[in-house]
């Protein structure tokens, strides 16, 4: 991962990023040695930013369903970057997933926001804005349907 991450970094040759990448997945495959969802979160992005967007959605796919499970039984650690509620959270966003985004905050604001009202209160800004951002997708959605030209028939 390290060698990956050189050769996207400071050499910007994805080309052999993605050939690193690769080569430990054949010769540590996933499926065969699992991967905590943080490191392959780390591999997925790894793959986005090489270019292999096809390989980034099936990582990235992963992580969710891992992601999901944990979720399932609520845990409490701290939140940060890595905490599974934020990247589930940051995941669901940058797919404009608004509404999974939603359901995870508001399982954020169940787990950590009862006696915590900062806590409370970021959350519910958080959900105005993605509301927002829904009806700006749809209106826009609305938009380009309404534009595109009829065809004779």
């Amino acid at each position: 991962m390290r060698l990956s991450l050189h050769y996207l970094n400071q050499d910007h040759q994805n080309a052999k990023a993605l050939e690193a990448l690769d080569s430990m997945e054949s010769k540590i495959p996933e499926r065969v040695i699992p991967m905590d969802y943080r490191v392959l979160y780390d591999v997925a992005n790894f793959y986005r930013y090489a270019g292999a967007t096809d390989k980034y959605h099936r990582y990235i796919d992963e992580v969710v369903a891992k992601l999901v499970e944990i979720t399932k039984s609520r845990p409490r650690e701290a939140l940060g970057q890595t905490n599974p509620y934020t990247l589930l959270l940051t995941i669901y966003e940058s797919r404009e997933e608004y509404e999974k985004a939603i359901d995870v905050l508001n399982t954020i604001n169940d787990v950590y926001g009862g006696a915590n009202t900062t806590v409370a209160q970021q959350v519910n800004q958080r959900i105005a804005q993605l509301r927002a951002q829904i009806v700006t997708k749809n209106a826009i959605t609305k938009d380009t349907v309404a534009v595109q030209p009829q065809r004779n028939k």
